[in-house]
């Protein structure tokens, strides 16, 4: 590693330098605060005639490099750079527009005379910002997407220029008093040392998820183009399916499918490169096959998406009963069935659907880790050799010496409905029931909501009706959140309801037509002696 001092322009001037910024960085994120700050950083120098240490720029030489081509591969300071040359670029135009001489600013940091098109402009962007910068280098912009940081920082430099009515020569010339410190990392193919570096450089600054540490990691090379192509033909396929906010929970989860342990939200990155990533039978490419394949099963989860109509179905009751702990079982079962034997994955969601409704309703674990050590259990076993099949995970969980996972009883889960009941899980097991009822014609979850019967907020009426402040506390307590008191219903009528008197309630519901709520509508008759059930 060599570190030198020198000032921003010296850094970037020179003949034929292109830096690169990797496609597995982040895109451009500066915000206007932060331009304003860099700004008024330059109008302090200029008036004090002092430096300003910009930061360090830290970089490792691209395969590429040669005696007459320079190519710097950016670790660190590419936001940095970024924004000087957008401010360069906003002097240059300014300039142009008022018939100044624009002191030769694109030849000396914008643009190379060799490389090729392919590097023409002096800093390669990631793909979702090329266009834009490109355009702004070229002067030609054409891209007016205010949304799109590049663009909106460069007009915002033009906005600072004009109101500042300062000469822009004298802020170009201070451009010249912005530090740094130059550290070229000086590797030729220990990677393992860039990343080590990359992860306790932004370690200090803003932090880095597990899933950005993860795709540097699986992404990382002295050839640029072999990062493009691991980026484009595995990662954005990652990114597009699930989302950038889900791909950390999705490495986790894809993790603790293949490793079989419980993995905290803290340790993902470590764990993922320490038992995956660094295991010799594991190659990058590999890696990233392999969670590309996967993410589609998660997004089926997460974003309810599936394209077979009943699996579909049955995500989105396994998903109203909060079965996250099991995604990596999910992973798994979708693999190796989805594709080949759909039915006997239908019957082991209808499976953990009935496992999960008691396990959630009877409390069976006060928290989650038990349940996710059944799950790796279960995994670890099928990587043993276990037949997946319906037979085999029922009795794997019927037989679990961790008391998650087992089964609880009828009588056990009877008893637990009379008592309070999550809405959520009463939406389920109620909707479940409802198609039961029908032979399996479906209900349409969206438009299913939970009504209390008894309502939650007592009116004068329900008070006097159960016998007073005392007596109706006590009923409303004990019996308020029961199967039997929650009932599906849709948000009309739910919102009709309220807490509106029995009359008012009970005609709503003979309206509704659920036979759940029939069959309640005849005991509730019965019960007033006006029909017989």
């Amino acid at each position: 590693m060599k570190a030198s001092e020198t000032n921003i322009l010296k850094f970037i001037g020179g003949l034929d330098k292109v830096f690169i910024i990797p496609p597995f960085q982040r895109n451009y994120e500066w915000s206007f605060e932060q331009c304003d700050e860099l700004f008024e950083d330059i109008i302090n120098s200029y008036k004090t005639n002092t430096t300003h240490y910009l930061g360090n720029i830290v970089y490792y030489e691209g395969k590429n490099n040669g005696a007459s081509f320079s190519e710097f591969i950016l670790v660190d300071g590419q936001q940095r750079v970024t924004t000087i040359l957008l401010l360069l670029c906003a002097i240059r135009d300014e300039m142009k527009r008022l018939n100044l001489p624009d002191e030769n600013i694109a030849i000396r940091y914008l643009e190379n005379d060799n490389g090729g098109d392919a590097f023409r402009v002096r800093l390669k962007q990631t793909s979702y910002d090329a266009d834009s910068f490109n355009s702004i280098v070229k002067g030609i912009v054409t891209n007016n997407d205010k949304k799109n940081n590049i663009i909106r920082n460069y007009y915002h430099f033009i906005d600072l220029l004009r109101k500042s009515n300062l000469p822009l020569k004298g802020i170009y010339n201070t451009i010249t008093k912005l530090e740094v410190v130059d550290v070229n990392l000086q590797i030729e193919n220990n990677l393992e040392a860039v990343q080590t570096v990359f992860e306790k450089i932004n370690s200090t600054g803003k932090r880095l998820t597990p899933a950005d540490l993860i795709r540097n990691c699986l992404l990382l090379s002295n050839s640029i183009e072999e990062q493009e192509l691991l980026y484009k033909n595995y990662w954005v396929k990652i990114e597009r399916t699930v989302a950038n906010e889900n791909i950390s929970r999705f490495a986790r989860d894809f993790l603790v499918m293949k490793i079989f342990e419980d993995v905290e939200q803290d340790n993902i990155y470590k764990k993922f490169k320490n038992d995956y990533i660094n295991q010799p039978e594991n190659t990058n490419v590999e890696i990233l096959s392999e969670m590309s394949r996967y993410s589609k099963y998660f997004a089926y989860f997460k974003f309810e998406n599936c394209e077979n109509y009943k699996i579909n179905k049955l995500i989105r009751m396994l998903n109203l009963l909060k079965t996250d702990d099991l995604m990596p079982l999910y992973l798994y079962l979708f693999d190796e069935l989805y594709e080949n034997r759909v039915n006997e994955l239908e019957k082991i969601l209808n499976l953990l659907f009935d496992f999960m409704a008691r396990y959630r309703v009877c409390a069976v674990s006060g928290g989650g880790g038990a349940l996710r050590t059944v799950i790796n259990q279960l995994l670890r076993k099928f990587d043993d050799g276990l037949e997946c099949n319906y037979e085999n995970i029922y009795f794997e969980l019927s037989n679990s010496t961790s008391p998650a996972g087992r089964f609880p009883d009828d009588n056990e889960f009877k008893q637990a409905l009379k008592d309070a009941v999550n809405v959520n899980y009463a939406r389920a097991i109620l909707i479940k029931t409802e198609e039961f009822e029908r032979c399996n014609i479906p209900v349409d979850i969206s438009k299913v909501t939970m009504e209390h019967l008894m309502p939650q907020t007592f009116s004068n009426w329900w008070v006097q009706y159960y016998g007073g402040e005392e007596k109706s506390k006590d009923l409303r307590n004990k019996y308020l959140n029961c199967i039997g008191n929650l009932v599906p219903m849709s948000q009309g009528y739910n919102s009709k309801n309220s807490n509106k008197p029995w009359s008012v309630k009970l005609k709503h519901l003979a309206e509704f037509n659920l036979l759940l709520l029939m069959k309640l509508q005849k005991m509730l008759d019965f019960l007033n002696g006006k029909k017989k059930i």
